[in-house]
């Protein structure tokens, strides 16, 4: 009886873990105090103190292209909802955060130094290029479609490399130092392996070790 109460609270804990990984690897969270961010045309963002842009809903749409009126900072896109760039987003020469509890969609472009995105999930079938190291983080996890093209500064990468992107049981997918990616025909997924998992297993071995110790000699 005891072994089954003992059993049930850490499958719970398990799922109550898991239940609160997607927030918790978020590096930084939108307060949603700048609102919805659907421009209908291009536009330049105005970069504060806070180099933060805390947003709900963004939704950059075909043919529109958003900028920053400054160069050589290290800004935060942020969201409360789902982000969908479908047009350009164009931070060349900022190293640029961007972050949502939701889901990240990448059909459009962006341009960066360098490259952070988290979410509960990122689909990418569009560009993205740096001049520095492309980091991406799914609590769930990460889709690159066969359309998409990865460009960072250095060598070339090849369709055969592709395997070579880290993948740790975080959630982390690390591009750097490699110049075009070339795709497969298949869609590569990366999906990390649930902290839960590893909570679960390690509370499942204790039990155990409790119940061996129990039994008379």
């Amino acid at each position: 009886m005891l072994k089954n109460l003992q059993f049930t609270l850490c499958f719970y804990l398990c799922l109550l873990t898991s239940t609160n990984l997607n927030a918790a690897t978020l590096s930084i969270l939108s307060d949603g105090s700048d609102g919805s961010f659907t421009p209908a045309a291009s536009t330049t963002l105005i970069i504060d103190d806070t180099l933060t842009f805390n947003f709900t809903d963004i939704i950059v749409n075909p043919g529109v292209t958003v900028n920053f009126d400054q160069t050589g900072l290290a800004a935060n896109f942020l969201g409360t909802n789902d982000i969908a760039i479908n047009g350009t987003l164009d931070a060349s020469l900022l190293d640029l955060t961007i972050t949502t509890p939701g889901r990240l969609t990448i059909d459009g472009a962006i341009y960066a130094e360098s490259l952070l995105l988290e979410a509960s999930e990122i689909y990418i079938s569009g560009i993205l290029t740096t001049q520095d190291e492309i980091s991406m983080m799914a609590g769930d996890a990460t889709f690159v479609d066969q359309n998409a093209g990865i460009t960072s500064s250095g060598g070339t990468l090849t369709a055969g490399d592709i395997t070579t992107i880290n993948q740790s049981t975080d959630g982390t997918a690390l591009i750097g130092g490699g110049g075009v990616v070339l795709l497969p025909s298949d869609p590569i997924t990366l999906v990390p392996i649930p902290a839960a998992l590893w909570l679960f297993c390690s509370g499942l071995l204790s039990l155990i070790g409790i119940s061996r110790r129990r039994k008379p000699a």
